[in-house]
């Protein structure tokens, strides 16, 4: 199996986001969980990627293409509302993930095809 830094990296992110919702007292626990819970995500998107066995093409495209979008699903959980009912922001991240996991199914579906 391929060893990757995602699962480091992701730990990490997790702490330290955890950390400034500790030190930050505008920053909702709720928000912290939504967007530990999109580090992860992210993470584990990013550790399939680099162990699913794409064409390096397509692995390359994805590596750059997941974290961004991942950034931009965070920092709206992050800056959101701290409740559910009539989020935006939540939705928004939501329609943002599953994005995510078509591109990364079509590639996955195209990189098989391509030889």
């Amino acid at each position: 199996m391929k060893k990757t830094l995602a699962p480091v990296i992701g730990l990490v992110l997790i702490v330290v986001n955890l950390l400034f919702c500790l030190i930050l007292s505008d920053y909702e626990w709720f928000n912290a969980g939504l967007s530990s819970a999109v580090i992860l995500l992210n993470t584990l998107l990013v550790w399939r990627i680099d162990t699913m066995g794409l064409k390096d093409g397509f692995r390359i495209s994805l590596d750059f293409l997941m974290p961004t979008i991942g950034a931009i699903e965070f920092f709206l959980v992050a800056c959101s509302e701290p409740q559910i009912e009539d989020n935006g922001c939540f939705v928004a991240t939501v329609v943002l993930l599953v994005f995510q996991l078509i591109v990364l199914l079509v590639c996955k579906t195209v990189s098989n095809g391509v030889k």
